[in-house]
């Protein structure tokens, strides 16, 4: 899992895989030093119902933050969006697999499996030569659990927008 710093002391970042059950995101939590009384934890997510509202993501936790708190923002899934920069020195799919795979759940062989599937390439009007085009040099915003199909289904948007008709033109 990614490892964020913190200088100030102030959060944590928490990240809760896909699939993750509520004995996982309590191990999660006490790992990152966020519960200090399981007890009282269990007793509160009881009442509140968590493990039938797991969401996996990345979570910002603030030191000072209520046990009640805490268990609002994972239940609610309001997860904080990392940052993913493509650069204008890229020149190749697994470079940028790469990137993602640092910075997302999924992994890059999972995001290439995902590029160089035929149909995709066919279907959005590439070919492996061609296919790195899509992504357009900036910086994104994603959430951490992103499947690879939905950070290519992203790309091609983002490459959409761009290329407008006025563009094109």
């Amino acid at each position: 899992m990614p490892h964020e710093l913190d200088i100030t002391g102030k959060y944590t970042y928490v990240y809760i895989p896909t699939g993750s059950d509520f004995q996982d995101m309590e191990k999660i939590l006490n790992e990152k030093g966020v519960i200090s009384n399981t007890q009282m934890f269990e007793w509160v997510a009881e009442q509140k119902n968590l493990s039938k509202h797991i969401h996996p993501g990345k979570y910002r936790i603030e030191r000072k933050m209520s046990l009640n708190r805490i268990i609002n923002l994972l239940r609610s899934g309001e997860q904080a969006p990392i940052r993913l920069t493509i650069n204008s020195h890229i020149r190749f799919v697994r470079q940028i697999a790469g990137i993602a795979g640092k910075k997302l759940e999924t992994d890059s062989a999972a995001i290439m499996d995902e590029i160089y599937r035929r149909n995709f390439m066919v279907a959005e009007g590439f070919n492996r030569y061609t296919i790195v085009g899509m992504f357009l040099p900036n910086t994104y915003e994603y959430f951490w659990n992103t499947s690879a199909s939905g950070f290519l289904d992203r790309m091609k948007s983002e490459y959409d927008k761009f290329w407008n008709q006025e563009r094109l033109q």
